[in-house]
């Protein structure tokens, strides 16, 4: 199983931290939820890519300057939920870094549940991220909101929820 630091780790490097799809891909149209899905199964099925690569600052780079990552957690003696916030290009990429400095290798999966245009620019997705390791299968639900930066689809916020689905 794994450990809190660890997981959390994993969980912020891993989810959705996906690249924008490429400046070529159509903006998106009144279609809407086929586009939406479109538009969300690429940006984190490249994400997933760059992870592999362990390529922090490409990683990094798929969020806007302030973007933020928030991971949520129960907090059993305040018996409510807490949330450890990286804010900031900058945060995100010390975090994919100080991920990156493990060799243990760890597979990911973030599959698409629902994804939806709330506008021509921005883009909502929720999902879970499967991890795999070797001690099994883990997985953690997740929502990203997406905006449309200079032709990329950048993470403005992504939750990761840290109670693994059973």
């Amino acid at each position: 199983m794994f450990s809190p630091t660890f997981a959390t780790q994993i969980v912020l490097s891993l989810l959705l931290a996906a690249p924008p799809a490429s400046p070529s891909a159509p903006a998106p149209t009144a279609s809407g939820d086929d586009e939406a899905m479109r538009i969300a199964q690429e940006v984190t099925t490249t994400g997933a890519k760059l992870f592999a690569a362990k390529d922090a600052q490409g990683l990094a780079d798929t969020y806007i300057d302030s973007g933020r990552i928030v991971l949520i957690s129960r907090d059993e003696a305040a018996g409510g939920l807490k949330r450890d916030v990286r804010e900031g290009r900058s945060a995100v990429l010390e975090a994919y870094k100080d991920l990156f400095q493990t060799p243990d290798p760890i597979s990911a999966v973030n599959r698409v549940e629902y994804a939806r245009l709330l506008g021509p620019e921005i883009l909502e997705i929720s999902g879970t991220l499967v991890l795999t390791d070797s001690n099994g299968m883990h997985r953690f639900p997740f929502t990203q909101l997406r905006v449309r930066e200079g032709g990329f689809w950048r993470i403005a916020e992504v939750q990761i929820f840290l109670a693994p689905e059973s």
